[in-house]
């Protein structure tokens, strides 16, 4: 019936050369996508290599810099913190010398009170201010004349006593004494 059915044939009305050259057009088109297609996938290979390549030197002079600022901070922080030390250790000494009177007065103070003819062998003084001094002395007249000149100065020394006298030989007596320093 009207050319529908399952026995109709379709019938070609386009010329022969016509659709040589349209077929031949669509050829020329996919092949034209396609190439396309892959010179685009090429140009985007290229571009995210050479991407890559420029993010790898950035990042190779970034390290470069930051190894540059990191021995730069090390040379500059090895001297800080070596004053750091320093002024801790100043503090420390400072404040000591504030608590404590300088030790040089102090054996300054003791060596002025020592008569003739006493021989000091010994001399401790804790941070305390306790003071300990042992000696010989030829006769005990100048062990009981020292330990009443330290008794004297009650203004640099106070709590005096006289620890041990002991005869070592004739003409040879060893004592301590021991006080406090002001």
């Amino acid at each position: 019936m009207f050319g529908f059915g399952k026995g109709s044939r379709e019938l070609n009305l386009i010329p022969e050369e016509e659709q040589k050259i349209r077929t031949k057009r669509i050829r020329l088109i996919t092949l034209g996508i396609i190439g396309l297609i892959l010179a685009l996938q090429v140009a985007t290979f290229i571009g995210i290599l050479s991407l890559e390549q420029i993010e790898k030197n950035t990042r190779g002079s970034l390290e470069e810099e930051l190894a540059t600022k990191n021995s730069q901070w090390q040379s500059s922080a090895s001297p800080a913190a070596q004053i750091i030390v320093t002024k801790n250790k100043l503090t420390t000494f400072n404040s000591f010398t504030k608590s404590h009177q300088d030790p040089n007065l102090n054996i300054t103070k003791i060596q002025k009170s020592i008569p003739t003819g006493i021989t000091l062998t010994g001399l401790s003084i804790l941070n305390t201010n306790e003071a300990t001094v042992l000696g010989t002395a030829g006769k005990p007249s100048v062990i009981y004349q020292f330990f009443n000149t330290l008794q004297d100065k009650e203004g640099d020394f106070d709590k005096v006593e006289l620890e041990a006298v002991d005869k070592v030989s004739a003409g040879s007596y060893n004592f301590i004494i021991k006080f406090d320093l002001k």
